[in-house]
């Protein structure tokens, strides 16, 4: 089964984007932690399943903090652009990516998953390397967000190290926007 994963789907533009360069999928998960977001995905399409969560490491419930115009939030309140402030935010549930992806595909599917999710997107990489869940995605598309957050220094080099360990793997990877 050939199926897309959007982590921080946002209002779900991304899909045709993604539909347009990989041909049509089997099932699409659009995956986003903001209620405002979600509401604007199209639901008309049989193949797309909508999940109100944050992707994480683990499961349970997490701040959200919402940035001004709720494209840009984000589970870290010291992020540096969105106008984030620590008093605006909402709690949403989190699931642990990992285990999630364990569940909801095989090895045998053809997985292509985008992610931009603020942040959280070294955090959610090192785990799927350490609980050896990356295997599962073929195609992973990232959007990385150092410069958004104090000590980019040490974010560019999580980056780094989360490139080499997948220069090892027959995942095929990119940069997202």
């Amino acid at each position: 089964m050939k199926i897309l994963i959007d982590c921080g789907a946002s209002n779900g533009s991304a899909i045709l984007e993604l539909e347009n360069k990989y041909g049509l999928f089997d099932k699409i998960y659009a995956i986003e932690p903001n209620p405002e977001n979600i509401r604007q995905i199209n639901s008309d399409n049989s193949r797309l399943i909508k999940l109100e969560a944050a992707i994480s490491t683990a499961y349970g419930n997490i701040h959200l903090y919402l940035s001004e115009g709720y494209d840009g939030s984000t589970l870290y309140p010291d992020k540096l652009s969105g106008r984030i402030t620590k008093d605006n935010f909402i709690e949403v549930k989190a699931i642990d990516f990992s285990d999630w992806l364990a569940i909801h595909v095989s090895k045998d599917d053809y997985v292509v998953c985008k992610m931009d999710i603020e942040g959280a997107e070294f955090d959610v990489l090192e785990h799927l390397l350490k609980t050896k869940k990356m295997n599962l995605i073929d195609v992973l598309l990232v959007e990385w967000h150092p410069s958004r957050f104090p000590n980019p220094w040490k974010l560019r080099y999580r980056r780094f190290l989360i490139k080499m360990r997948l220069l090892f793997t027959h995942i095929t990877t990119e940069n997202w926007r």
